[in-house]
């Protein structure tokens, strides 16, 4: 629910900030590194190289878009 509400929110408030500003959310998934702690608890799901995480906050910060989910799989 937590995530709806945070994806929500940011394609709302898109619409509502002037031109010059932008907002964005990214989802980064189980990263490779957190796979032994957190892993057990997430069965099936398929790790993600932090390095993808990565890219997917610096395209969020640095990118034109405004209004999106980005999805770091």
């Amino acid at each position: 629910m937590v995530n709806g509400a945070i994806e929500g929110f940011v394609r709302a408030a898109a619409f509502e900030l002037r031109r010059s500003a932008r907002i964005n959310a990214v989802s980064p998934g189980l990263a490779e590194e957190s796979l032994g702690v957190f892993g057990p608890r997430n069965p099936g799901r398929l790790p993600v190289p932090m390095s993808t995480i990565a890219a997917a906050y610096a395209r969020s910060v640095e990118g034109f878009q405004t209004g999106q989910v980005l999805l770091a799989e």
